[in-house]
């Protein structure tokens, strides 16, 4: 995954709304970036202004929006600390890809993974030091929390970027899959759409200056799709595979995935939408489900040993919605895992169901489940293309972005072992 955003603003993106502030129009601010009028073609850009005289310590409100009034997104900005809500999510997945190296270093000298359960907010970076050698961003607004034993780890990272009730997450595992599970971000810029802003610096005796307010238009171009893998014609392929590519262009926070995947040269099975740039394979995500139903047996056995009692009656959760799974049964759930998970316990008998609807084909929703005696049932298949030894397939993917806008990759091919 290629984080390419450079900007350096910490805009909290509600557009839409008017401000209705009447504070005057100063001139003393001059040349704006992107310049007045600008038109953007790709978002590696930095929002800056000059000033005349401004005393040391002024501070700056931001206001940016669709409006000609743009509403106030940030407020109190020391400009030399600021940074976009994409550029808080690149550190954070920068830092989880050096979490999961200095994890397998560990494991190859310790044979497992270190830190099980661990939570490390940004005002404790040095706890990484000790073990993993590995220094957290002075600029890093994320808490990390490991789930992990001797063979499997996960390493999830949430933060609050726009103070809403969404917490961002980011996910990897030892798999070194990276996955944003949960965003916390609105599509702020349209392809087509002109944003207006304007800034007003602050100083400590409540004096302010408002610049002008200024305007530039986003028409992002030369979107690429890039295939990583399976290689292109490539053969003897496991089953164990995972689609990955790459789009360049746009921030991938902007841009949604159609994966197309059939054994047809022209392949029609949509098996998943993503907002992210890897996929897992039908029946890679029902030996993920399993794997997690194993774990989640194992944790209610060991509960039950210790209260006489399953745990979790009632308790429907997932990776978009974990609730407290995680932080008081330390449940891992894995990055590429899309199944929402119920449990209905008792004394002495529990059952733990996992759905997913594996295409959009139809209604059929892949249904398993697992219960106090270890047995793992499948009631429902929705499996919409079945591995096969031996045999070719074909996939493609599609961006969407903006305005109905949209990308289409080539068709690529892989064989079987």
């Amino acid at each position: 995954m290629k984080f390419k955003i450079v900007l350096l603003l910490s805009i909290l993106l509600f557009i839409g709304c008017d401000d209705n502030g009447t504070e005057p129009t100063d001139t003393a601010f001059s040349n704006p970036a992107p310049a007045d009028g600008a038109t953007i073609t790709s978002l590696n850009f930095v929002f800056d202004w000059e000033a005349d005289d401004l005393p040391a310590g002024t501070r700056y409100d931001f206001y940016l929006g669709t409006n000609t009034n743009p509403p106030l997104v940030s407020t109190d900005l020391d400009q030399s600390e600021l940074l976009t809500i994409w550029q808080r999510q690149a550190i954070a997945a920068e830092f989880l890809q050096e979490i999961h190296d200095a994890e397998q270093v560990y494991r190859d000298q310790e044979d497992t993974y270190i830190y099980n359960g661990e939570i490390v907010h940004p005002g404790i970076p040095d706890y990484w030091e000790q073990y993993l050698n590995l220094v957290m961003d002075s600029l890093d607004v994320y808490s990390y929390r490991m789930q992990n034993d001797a063979d499997h780890f996960t390493c999830t990272a949430t933060a609050n970027l726009d103070n809403d009730d969404t917490i961002d997450t980011w996910k990897i595992d030892e798999n070194n899959y990276l996955v944003h599970t949960i965003e916390d971000i609105d599509n702020p810029f349209e392809p087509g759409g002109t944003y207006y802003w304007k800034v007003v610096a602050r100083s400590g005796d409540n004096d302010s200056l408002v610049s002008d307010t200024w305007h530039f238009s986003v028409q992002p171009s030369d979107q690429v799709l890039t295939l990583v893998s399976p290689a292109n014609n490539a053969t003897g392929v496991t089953d164990d595979f995972v689609f990955q590519w790459e789009f360049d262009g746009l921030a991938t926070s902007l841009v949604s995935f159609d994966v197309y995947f059939d054994t047809t040269s022209d392949p029609s099975r949509t098996i998943r939408n993503y907002d992210n740039t890897i996929c897992a394979t039908p029946w890679k995500l029902q030996e993920i489900t399993q794997q997690t139903l194993l774990e989640l047996h194992d944790r209610q056995e060991y509960y039950h040993s210790v209260n006489d009692t399953y745990f979790g009656n009632g308790v429907t959760f997932s990776n978009s919605n974990p609730g407290n799974m995680i932080s008081e049964y330390h449940i891992i759930l894995y990055p590429l895992d899309i199944y929402s998970y119920t449990i209905v316990a008792s004394e002495n008998v529990y059952t733990c169901s996992a759905t997913a609807n594996l295409d959009y084909i139809d209604a059929i929703v892949d249904t398993w489940s697992i219960d106090e005696t270890g047995t793992i049932t499948h009631t429902v298949d929705d499996e919409p293309v079945a591995y096969q030894s031996n045999t070719t397939y074909y996939w493609k993917i599609v961006a969407r972005y903006g305005n109905n806008q949209s990308l289409t990759s080539d068709v690529w091919s892989f064989t079987t072992e």
